[in-house]
């Protein structure tokens, strides 16, 4: 898997946004959405999420938060040191949570990269 020619070095600009309002603001519409849609405030029953073009894992956060079982899936190396360093784990979590996923959360140019 290659890195994105363009994202590594921008995609710190990705979390910087989030801490901003404007950010913030479209993390809230995002996810009010995605709760709407699919319910995934509610821990019952604990689903199986894939969340391809993760990011920084704002948005994995998010569900396993809620008690669900996420397996983040990105293309970007810079991202996932910044997953790492948020959360400094051991082996590989997806083990604990293969396929097949209730729910696919894709970003659009991560998932036609993976």
């Amino acid at each position: 898997m290659s890195e994105r020619p363009d994202f590594g070095e921008v995609a710190g600009k990705f979390s910087e946004h989030y801490d901003e309002v404007r950010g913030y603001v479209r993390e809230q519409v995002t996810r009010h959405n995605l709760d709407a849609t699919l319910q995934i405030s509610n821990p019952k029953p604990k689903l199986r999420i894939a969340d391809v073009g993760g990011g920084d894992g704002r948005d994995s956060d998010w569900a396993a938060g809620f008690g669900h079982g996420v397996v983040l899936i990105e293309p970007s190396a810079a991202e996932i040191d910044r997953v790492y360093a948020r959360h400094p784990i051991s082996g590989n979590p997806a083990k604990n949570n293969p396929p097949p996923f209730d729910i696919v959360q894709a970003d659009a140019k991560a998932a036609s990269e993976i």
